[in-house]
């Protein structure tokens, strides 16, 4: 499983998108961005409760497998661009080696498929599990690289 964060520029809103794996795992790999967004009205209350919440995504989504016909669109047709613009983007996610990793991304295109990672010299990994205490400078280089 995989958390895409979306941190507000221009509007202190902070929104995570989950994303699953296919049933065809651990022969695939592609995930599939799917349900409403997680919504913080702050980077500060994303930083306060974030972590926990990190935590508690991992542990209950981790095993599930999402089909095709199950995915359930992220955004309302054509309101991807308007609410993705002016974010910055860390990828969080939690690799078969058990570790957590922190990948800046950025846009090419204003879409949930328009993102790319800005390559491993900029990604941060911590074993997983973890503590608040090693999370958040991870957290913090990845989003520095986003800006």
């Amino acid at each position: 499983m995989s958390l895409m964060v979306f941190i507000g520029k221009k509007v202190p809103e902070v929104f995570v998108v989950r994303y699953f794996r296919g049933p065809e795992f651990p022969f695939s790999t592609i995930e599939h961005p799917s349900g409403s967004p997680a919504t913080f009205n702050t980077l500060g209350e994303f930083r306060s409760g974030g972590f926990g919440w990190v935590k508690e995504q991992m542990k209950i989504y981790e095993g599930i497998r999402l089909s095709h016909d199950a995915i359930v669109p992220v955004f309302p047709p054509k309101q991807a661009k308007k609410l993705l613009k002016d974010r910055d983007v860390v990828l969080i996610c939690l690799n078969d080696s058990r570790e957590l990793t922190f990948e800046p991304m950025r846009f090419v295109k204003y879409d949930l498929g328009g993102l790319v990672g800005l390559g491993k010299d900029y990604r941060q990994t911590l074993p997983w599990p973890t503590t608040s205490t090693e999370f958040w400078p991870c957290f913090d280089a990845a989003l520095r690289d986003a800006s």
